[in-house]
C-alpha cells in the first residue's frame, strides 16, 4: 500500500511538471568582432512528441540595402528547442530572438561586399538556413553636357598669372585642360588631364618647376599621349590619376563618367595599357596608399564622397561607406586625400562642373581608421577652400595636391572655366 501511494505521488508530480512548465532558452553566441551576448526569449507553445521539430526560417531570402540600411528580420520557429548557434557562413554572429522573430543588426552587413550570404540557425533538432542579399541602390548620377550656346567672359589663362612664363602646349582645342592631376616622381612633375568627349587617348605633360610644361613622349605613341588613340575605352577619359607602387604606375580613369578602368605602365609617361574591365563606381576615382600600405579608393557621389577598401592596386572592393561631412552643394566629386603629419586632408568639389559656382572644399581627419562614416570633420573657414570673387576667375574646381620642389610645401592644382557653362577650361 505504501508503494502504491508513492508511485501515485510521483505520477502527479510528473503530470504537474508537464502541464505547468514554461521553457526559457538562453544563448551566449558571440560575434568574434563584437563581444556582445545574443538575446533569446522563446515561445511557451507546447508540441506533441511526434512533431518534426527541425527549426524553420522564413522568408527564405531578404535584401539588405546599403543605401537605406535596416536590421534584418526572419520568422524563426525553434519548436521550443534551444538555439545552439547562429552563423553567417562559418562565422558565429550576434542576434536577438524574441516572439518568434530572429533579428540580425545592420552592423553585420553594412561593410559586406555586394552579394548573397547564408544564415544558419542550429538547434538540437536540426538546422534552418536562409540568405541575405546585400545590395546598394545609391543613386548614380552621370553628368550630361549642356548645349554650348553660351556667352564668354574674360577668364585669365593659366600663364597670364606667371607673366607668360608658363604655357601648356597641345591642349584640347576648345576644351583646354580639365580635371588636372599632377604627380611628382623622381623630381619631375607629370600632369594628366581629361580627354575631349569625341576623342580617344589620354594626354600628359612633364615639368621640372610646375611652370614650364612640355609634352611627354611615350614609346610607340604620338607625342603628348600616354594612352593609345586606338584604345576605344579611353574615349572621353575623365579625370585620369596616376600612382606609383612597387615598380608599376597605375592610371585610374572614368571614361564618360560611366565607371572606372585601371591602366598600368612601367614609366610615368607610359605607354599605359588597360589592365581591368570597367568595374563601375561612378566617376572621379582617387587612391590613397596609407603608411601601412592599406589602399583606399574614393569617388564621387550624391551628397558626399564614398570610400572603398582595396585589396591591391587593381582590385577595388564593391562595399563602400558614405563619408559624413564631405558634402558640397549636393553632388560632390573630384576627391583627393593628402596625408601629412598624421592628418588626412580630403579635398573635394561641389556644384555643377559647368557652373560658375564650381568650387573646392575640404575635410580632415586624425582617425586611426578612415574607413569610418564619422572619420572626417569639416575644415576651418568653410564652406570654401578654393573660391574667388574675381570676375575673371570662375568655376574653380576638381583639384589635386602635390609636393613642391622644396620637398615641404604643397601645391594645389585645379582648373577654372574659360567660358560660362563650360567646357573650355584652364
Amino acid at each position: 500500500m505504501k508503494i502504491m501511494k508513492k508511485t501515485l505521488a510521483l505520477s502527479l508530480v510528473f503530470l504537474f511538471t508537464l502541464v505547468s512548465c514554461k521553457k526559457t532558452e538562453s544563448s551566449s553566441s558571440v560575434d568574434s568582432s563584437s563581444p556582445t551576448t545574443s538575446s533569446v526569449i522563446s515561445s511557451s507553445v507546447s508540441y506533441a512528441s511526434d512533431v518534426d521539430k527541425t527549426p524553420t526560417l522564413s522568408p527564405s531570402t531578404v535584401s539588405f540595402d546599403k543605401y537605406s540600411p535596416n536590421d534584418v528580420h526572419f520568422s524563426l520557429n525553434t519548436f521550443n528547442e534551444a538555439i545552439t548557434s547562429v552563423k553567417e557562413g562559418q562565422t558565429t554572429i550576434t542576434y536577438t530572438y524574441e516572439g518568434g522573430t530572429l533579428t540580425l543588426g545592420q552592423s553585420l552587413f553594412i561593410d559586406k561586399d555586394l552579394g548573397t550570404y547564408t544564415i544558419t540557425v542550429t538547434t538540437s533538432q536540426g538546422v534552418a538556413t536562409a540568405t541575405v542579399t546585400v545590395i546598394d541602390t545609391t543613386p548614380s548620377t552621370v553628368w550630361t553636357r549642356p548645349d554650348y550656346d553660351v556667352s564668354y567672359f574674360n577668364n585669365k589663362d593659366f600663364h597670364a598669372y606667371g607673366g607668360n612664363l608658363g604655357t601648356i602646349p597641345g591642349q584640347w582645342n576648345g576644351y583646354g585642360i580639365g580635371d588636372p592631376f599632377v604627380m611628382r616622381f623622381n623630381g619631375t612633375y607629370y600632369l594628366y588631364a581629361s580627354t575631349l568627349d569625341s576623342e580617344n587617348g589620354i594626354r600628359a605633360w612633364h615639368s621640372a618647376d610646375l611652370i614650364n610644361w612640355s609634352k611627354v613622349q611615350a614609346e610607340g605613341l604620338p607625342e603628348g599621349y600616354v594612352v593609345s588613340l586606338d584604345d576605344y575605352t579611353s574615349r572621353a577619359a575623365y579625370a585620369p590619376e596616376v600612382y606609383y607602387y612597387n615598380g608599376t604606375f597605375y592610371l585610374y580613369t572614368s571614361p564618360g563618367g560611366s565607371g572606372h578602368y585601371v591602366y598600368t605602365a612601367t614609366a610615368p609617361e607610359g605607354p599605359f595599357i588597360r589592365a581591368t574591365d570597367n568595374f563601375g563606381l561612378s566617376i572621379d576615382g582617387s587612391v590613397l596608399i596609407d603608411d601601412d600600405e592599406q589602399m583606399y579608393f574614393t569617388r564621387a557621389n550624391s551628397g558626399d564622397i564614398r570610400i572603398h577598401r582595396m585589396d591591391d592596386m587593381l582590385s577595388v572592393r564593391s562595399a563602400s561607406l558614405a563619408l559624413d561631412n564631405t558634402n558640397l552643394g549636393g553632388w560632390t566629386e573630384g576627391s583627393y586625400i593628402l596625408k601629412r603629419d598624421g592628418y588626412y586632408y580630403l579635398t573635394y568639389t561641389g556644384n555643377h562642373v559647368a557652373s560658375d559656382g564650381y568650387r573646392v572644399s575640404y575635410s580632415y581627419s586624425q582617425a586611426n581608421n578612415i574607413y569610418d562614416r564619422n572619420a572626417f570633420t569639416y575644415g576651418v573657414d568653410l564652406p570654401i577652400l578654393l573660391n574667388t570673387t574675381d570676375v575673371d576667375v570662375k568655376g574653380v574646381g576638381h583639384s589635386s595636391t602635390v609636393l613642391g620642389p622644396d620637398l615641404d610645401s604643397h601645391y594645389i592644382v585645379y582648373h577654372n572655366l574659360n567660358n560660362s557653362g563650360g567646357p573650355n577650361r584652364s
